[in-house]
């Protein structure tokens, strides 16, 4: 698993929900949405209580937040959007990206905009900063929208695969402290919007007088994230196909 994993952006890490800001819930069949700004000034959308029976709802909620936080944010309607799926489609828990990239619907749409998809892989397999990569090829394709999308550091084990988070590019720092390079409209030439699932959590693993520290994930990831990706790419597909 990747040690630079954006670090989820939530106010307080002991809650299920986000701190601060104005929340404005909307149910649909057992998902509740959030919005509001976070304490760096970041604005974010939750979605809580995943039910994979439920994956339709999830996608057509993404895709409705989706809209609403383009809005919020003062996107315009893009005429070209790439979607860049981040992480490492080897390792389960960092696969959401690419399995979303591999599911966007690319092309012209019958709406006229024009949806291109790739995955940059990671640095240890390609030898290129993905931070660098990404904002080369929306400026490549002549993008109106970046669309990341990347598995995040859960800032609590409670939250592992209990939200979806759209926020406002992929912010700088990680899961280990590190000061990532953050994919942003400056380098990429056009809004950046980052959808994401918190998939690990640092912490500490004890054995005797020996542990290690690192960042743990739960049984059953790699069919949770799929579901996840599922729901993700429909609702991408929906709000840039209709």
């Amino acid at each position: 698993m990747r040690e630079g994993l954006y670090l989820e952006s939530v106010g307080d890490a002991s809650l299920s929900l986000p701190r601060g800001g104005f929340f404005s819930s909307r149910a649909e069949k057992g998902y509740a949405a959030f919005d509001g700004t976070a304490p760096d000034g970041t604005e974010y959308v939750t979605m809580t209580d995943y039910d994979p029976e439920e994956a339709g709802s999830l996608a057509a909620a993404l895709s409705r937040e989706l809209g609403l936080f383009l809005d919020r944010v003062r996107v315009g309607v893009p005429r070209s959007v790439l979607v860049a799926g981040i992480g490492n489609e080897r390792v389960e828990a960092d696969s959401l990206g690419p399995l979303v990239s591999e599911r966007i619907e690319v092309g012209e749409r019958p709406n006229g905009v024009r949806v291109f998809s790739f995955a940059p892989g990671v640095p240890e397999a390609t030898g290129m900063d993905t931070e660098r990569i990404v904002p080369a090829v929306a400026r490549l394709v002549g993008a109106d929208l970046l669309v990341a999308v990347d598995s995040l550091a859960a800032l609590s084990p409670g939250r592992l695969c209990r939200a979806v988070q759209i926020s406002g590019g992929a912010r700088p720092g990680s899961a280990v402290g590190k000061n990532a390079g953050a994919i942003g409209e400056e380098a990429a030439g056009c809004p950046v919007v980052t959808v994401g699932v918190p998939t690990a959590v640092r912490g500490r693993l004890s054995r005797g007088e020996d542990g290690a520290e690192g960042l743990f994930t739960t049984c059953g990831i790699g069919q949770t994230v799929v579901l996840h990706a599922d729901a993700i790419a429909a609702a991408i597909n929906f709000r840039f196909g209709s």
